[in-house]
């Protein structure tokens, strides 16, 4: 799937994400040098990162996406650090300023038990008074937007048939993903079905809490304004203390 990543994910407004995240650095840790991303994928964020002067690790478990984000940081002449990790399981040799996590990459973690140990790796590697920045898909977003509901992506180079099949127990969405990528004169079939797993506000803010963050607020996505009832995806923001 690393092949057609970047042509899937293109609607992303990574620039702008980018933009809200060093806007609260600057708010909240201003003389923070180093960020480091979670769930990186093809760093397409933490390029955009680094041209706001950042220096950027990233960590994804999948090697293949790692090889895309080597190949698009060598393209650009950027250096970054690139490490292939689980991010309920990882050790850096220093400290950092920032640790940021985009695109529901907690979601994708299986249970809550794995979110928690992602919130322990993450106080263990972060320097007194750092900033950890993340979204999560919220539970109104998996009952209602995903829910059991089919989506079709047609795209210059790459079909996408996205299935998802609702579990109201753990309020989880089973993705089913139909990839068929052009390649020269053919088409190459690709499929992937992953889980992702919703939790509410209070859970993941309690969870925060008692491993060391201080909650420095919940957004509407990259909104300046708090969450709401139909809110699709919070952005956390918290401080190690």
């Amino acid at each position: 799937m690393s092949c057609y990543y970047d042509l899937l994910t293109a609607n992303v407004n990574y620039i702008g994400y980018a933009g809200r995240i060093g806007s609260l650095i600057r708010r909240y840790c201003l003389h923070a040098d180093t960020v480091t991303e979670l769930c990186c994928g093809t760093l397409s964020l933490g390029l955009c990162l680094s041209d706001l002067g950042y220096r950027v690790t990233g960590i994804d478990k999948s090697e293949n996406m790692l090889k895309r984000a080597e190949e698009k940081a060598l393209k650009r002449a950027v250096d970054v650090r690139l490490l292939c990790e689980d991010i309920s399981d990882f050790a850096l040799p220093s400290l950092q300023d920032v640790f940021v996590c985009p695109l529901d990459g907690l979601n994708h973690l299986e249970g809550f038990g794995k979110v928690k140990d992602a919130f322990k790796c993450v106080r263990k590697n972060i320097r007194p008074g750092g900033l950890f920045i993340f979204d999560m898909n919220t539970p109104y977003k998996h009952k209602i937007i995903l829910g059991d509901n089919s989506f079709i992506y047609d795209l210059p180079g790459v079909y996408c048939g996205w299935q998802n099949e609702f579990r109201e127990s753990d309020c989880s969405v089973k993705i089913t993903l139909d990839i068929f990528g052009k390649m020269d004169d053919n088409y190459l079939r690709l499929k992937e079905s992953f889980r992702e797993y919703a939790y509410p506000q209070k859970r993941i803010v309690k969870e925060l809490e008692s491993n060391g963050f201080e909650l420095i607020g919940c957004f509407d996505g990259l909104k300046m304004c708090g969450p709401g009832p139909r809110t699709e995806r919070i952005l956390y923001a918290a401080r190690s203390i």
